[in-house]
This record gives C-alpha cells, structure tokens and sequence, in this order.
C-alpha cells in the first residue's frame, strides 16, 4: 500500500458486532469468513449497516447444495472425536491445500453452509442480490494430472459445466 501512496487502518473485531459507523463504506469483501461466525444472519445485516447507500458487497459463503458438502459434513460428524486434537495445531505452509483443507474440514468449530433460498432470505435487506455457485471441486485434482493432458482438460471441462449447480462456494454480490 505505500508503494502505491495508501495506508490502511486494520483492526481486530466480531463481525457480528463491528465497532464501526453507519454507512462507512463503499465496498465490503468477505471471501470465506462469515459461514464460520455463530450468527451469519446479524454477520451479513452488519454488513449492510457499514455500506454506504448504493455501495456493494461482495461475499463467499459455502453452499449447502453442492456435492462435496455433504461429505464434509460426513467427515465431521465421524471425526468429532478427534476435533480438538486439529483445532489446536497450526497449519504449515509446506502444504497450504492440504492444510487448509484439514483446517476445514476438521479444526474449525463452526462450518456452515447456505442454499440459495437461505442466501436470499439473509440478504434480503439489499436492494440487488446476485448468487454465483463456483468450484465444483474437480479443479483441486489438476496439480496431481500430467499438465495439458487430456483427463486435466476433461476435470476443467467437468468443474465449468458442473459449477453453477453443484459447486461449493456461493458468491454473493449485493447492493444496499
């Protein structure tokens, strides 16, 4: 930010109670946060509260109707035992994939996901609300394919048409 002649003010806070002002804010991005809040309803209205009239947020939550979320869910259900022993230990760089994907799945204590109808029903304060479904999942095995070949075009073939209906994350991008 210096570089370009910026600061930024950056602060620790509950996202479902932002120590902010009313209207402070053009633009409000939150890229896989607000699904892992306790309430993501008051989340999502604090959200709207900050925008500035006319201003746009754009936000990714995971969505409930995707194939993958149901075996995570599995996953978790089976492996609640063994919860803490994840939640206490720090992700390594060496494998950000895979750690993330262990922190998901198991070292997060709140892990939620929205349909379309809940989306809408949580947004439902915004003037404009678009969803995008995206990542159905297939991509994340393409590190693991020979590179150009035909089985990595066809996984990238699969996860641009499967997407829009079964894909995990939702991006919602709404206008107050």
């Amino acid at each position: 930010l210096k570089e370009l002649g910026k600061s930024a003010d950056f602060k620790i806070m509950n996202a479902e109670q932002l120590t902010l002002k009313d209207e402070s804010f053009d633009f409000v991005y939150s890229i896989g946060v607000l699904h892992h809040t306790r309430y993501t309803a008051r989340s999502i209205n604090e959200v709207h509260r900050v925008l500035k009239n006319n201003g746009t947020c754009l936000i990714m939550l995971y969505h409930s109707d995707s194939l993958m979320y149901p075996i995570v869910f599995a996953i978790r259900l089976l492996t609640t035992p063994f919860r803490n022993y994840f939640s206490n230990r720090e992700t390594t760089e060496t494998n950000s994939k895979t750690g993330t994907m262990f922190s998901e799945i198991l070292g997060v204590p709140i892990l939620k996901a929205y349909s379309n109808r809940q989306l809408r029903k949580m947004f439902a304060k915004f003037k404009e609300i678009k969803i995008i479904k995206t990542q159905a999942g297939f991509l994340k095995i393409i590190p693991y394919l020979k590179k150009g070949g035909l089985l990595a075009k066809l996984v990238t073939f699969l996860d641009r048409q499967t997407s829009p209906w079964i894909g995990l994350n939702s991006y919602v991008v709404a206008r107050k």
